[in-house]
């Protein structure tokens, strides 16, 4: 469930500029979490870590009230699994359909410096969770 297309361009700029700097990405992975019908935005396996990126209708009422709540449960469920299997996960949160360049390239070097300092050390448990908002 990918809401709009600017969630899809976001995904694949944030693939195509973190490969560039250097990471292996797998983009839309299946079966990571065994017997869990989950797909994974961005999957960077050498760091362990997952980026989901969210947009409007994780946040926002737009396809109604009964799918919002629904998305933010399933959003809370899946945040939990990949934790609880020692990943760590980046939830980029954009609540607009538009995202200029400039947030973008700064989107970019938030989640490149937290991608530096997760090569560096991996988090500890309570710091594996990171939310970034647009």
């Amino acid at each position: 469930q990918k809401a709009g297309k600017e969630g899809s361009k976001l995904e694949k700029f944030l693939m195509k500029e973190i490969v560039n700097a250097g990471h292996f990405i797998e983009f839309h992975r299946k079966n990571l979490i065994p017997n869990q019908n989950l797909e994974i935005d961005l999957y960077i396996p050498d760091l362990k870590t997952i980026i989901e990126v969210d947009g409007p209708a994780h946040f926002l009422p737009i396809w109604g009230d009964d799918k919002l709540q629904k998305q933010i449960k399933a959003d809370s469920q899946k945040t939990g699994l990949i934790l609880s299997k020692g990943f760590a996960i980046i939830r980029v949160k954009s609540i607009s359909d538009f995202i200029s360049l400039i947030n973008k390239e700064k989107l970019l070097k938030n989640i490149l410096l937290r991608l530096e300092n997760i090569k560096s050390e991996f988090p500890s448990e309570p710091n594996r969770y990171i939310e970034i908002e647009l």
